[in-house]
């Protein structure tokens, strides 16, 4: 984990401080069809999108660490959105499960509290979904406008 953090915070001092025109010149962004990938990745990219302001609408298949982005609050999604959790895995027992923690906690409070009992267990071949209607009820995002 502090690695992590380390390398997160020296990302968005970089960008704070010199900018970027790859992440500033983007106000928007749809996300249709994003299996998911490195966390560590997704959390350096959501840090430059909380900084920049973009926007981002799901508007489709967002699976893994995909769903950090719900951890902006310029996140919304569309009756098309599904959502697919899971726990991490490609490290150790417990770096994995310290990484689940990590998702967890960039989560919105509810949502976080549903990942951690039915999706952070889950084998990382194994997926639960949810649609953009319930992530809706769940007050973890708003439909997209």
């Amino acid at each position: 984990m502090p690695r992590l953090s380390v390398f997160s915070i020296f990302c968005v001092v970089v960008v704070f401080l010199f900018g970027s025109s790859a992440w500033a010149n983007q106000d928007s962004r749809t996300i249709r069809n994003d299996g998911g990938g490195n966390v560590n990745e997704y959390l350096v990219d959501l840090s430059f999108a909380i900084l920049s302001g973009e926007k981002i609408q799901i508007d489709g298949w967002c699976a893994s660490a995909c769903t950090l982005y719900l951890a902006s609050t310029e996140t919304c999604v569309t009756p098309n959105a599904r959502l697919g959790f899971h726990a991490p895995r490609g490290g150790t027992d417990a770096e994995n499960k310290e990484a689940a923690r990590v998702i967890a906690a960039r989560l919105p409070a509810t949502l976080s509290a549903w990942y951690l009992k039915y999706g952070a267990e889950l084998d990382g071949n194994r997926f639960v979904a949810l649609t953009g209607a319930q992530i809706v009820d769940m007050g973890a995002a708003n439909y997209c406008t």
